[in-house]
């Protein structure tokens, strides 16, 4: 069995619709998870009773209010009657192939310690979803397939066995950085990071960031990115692009070393704070830092080979 855990925002406005798609999305999973809603922001009681979920009001926040990723998972891994757990964000809806992927993956990876992550489907979804109509799913995969784009390159579901991380740093959630630790610090300890995108649609709803505290509207100069910025430290910004795994609906896979190394590109890009989203054309962009990269050489053995060539003349 599995458990999922998240902490929802306030239900107002917008994101009560969208949290509300979510998690009663969660609720449809067969065999049904067990769900942890954690934080006592208006409406996660009540969300919690109306789907038989587990309830936990008191975590840790910054000063800003931010609730701690440490406190998280200590909360629901101790209220957690599963080894199998996974952190999902609240604005992710999960339909019938997140449960067949998680049941693959274990049978797949031989029992080995592995991190299931994976890119999200974003799509305008303005209305609550009726759960009691029997095509609720087939209707919303139409759907994204018709207007739906992928969000960046990060993740926003972490399926894993309890104990993976236990020394998590005090970050603030959903203010970068914090999901890039899990990912890279579960690989360097030595777990299967598997990129589920392609066996997994997970579908976000859009909606604005008006939520984050920020300075001047300016989102990365956020007081809680500043300070999950310095517990970063040490670390590497990895993405679902750096996952050494693929898992498809035919199998896994150990990804090419070209795609890899594409991979490492993005992740300078998210390091240095210049670009938060996946690039249209991951080709040209790679190419393009290759020969900007290369160009001095490249130009200095120009112009060896045209003196040589006027020597001889």
């Amino acid at each position: 069995m599995l458990t999922l855990f998240s902490v929802p925002k306030a239900f107002h406005g917008r994101f009560s619709t969208i949290q509300t798609n979510a998690i009663r999305s969660w609720a449809q999973l067969r065999p049904r998870p067990e769900i942890i809603l954690l934080g006592d922001d208006e409406g996660t009681d009540e969300m919690a009773k109306q789907i038989g979920a587990i309830h936990i009001p008191q975590i840790e926040h910054t000063d800003t209010g931010t609730p701690l990723v440490n406190s998280l998972f200590e909360k629901a891994e101790n209220a957690s009657s599963n080894d199998l757990m996974c952190l999902v964000l609240a604005d992710i809806i999960l339909m019938s192939d997140f449960v067949r992927a998680v049941g693959d993956i274990s049978r797949l990876s031989a029992g080995k310690s592995t991190l299931l992550i994976g890119r999200k489907s974003i799509l305008d979804i303005p209305e609550l979803l009726d759960f009691t109509q029997s095509n609720w799913e087939s209707s919303l995969r139409q759907r994204v397939a018709r207007g739906g784009t992928y969000g960046t390159s990060d993740t926003d579901y972490w399926v894993y066995r309890r104990g993976l991380w236990t020394d998590i740093p005090p970050f603030a959630i959903g203010r970068y950085y914090w999901s890039a630790w899990l990912t890279y610090t579960a690989h360097r300890r030595g777990a299967m990071v598997v990129d589920a995108t392609s066996a997994i649609t997970a579908v976000e709803s859009t909606h604005d960031y008006s939520h984050i505290v920020a300075v001047g509207g300016r989102i990365l100069e956020s007081p809680d990115v500043a300070r999950n910025a310095k517990l970063f430290r040490g670390a590497r910004f990895w993405t679902t692009t750096n996952a050494p795994y693929v898992l498809t609906a035919l199998g896994l896979y150990k990804r090419s070393l070209r795609h890899r190394f594409l991979g490492v590109f993005l992740s300078l890009d998210h390091q240095l704070g210049l670009d938060f989203h996946i690039y249209r054309s991951l080709y040209l962009r790679a190419l393009h830092r290759v020969y900007r990269l290369f160009r001095p050489v490249v130009l200095s053995l120009r112009n060896h080979i045209l003196q040589k060539s006027l020597a001889t003349k």
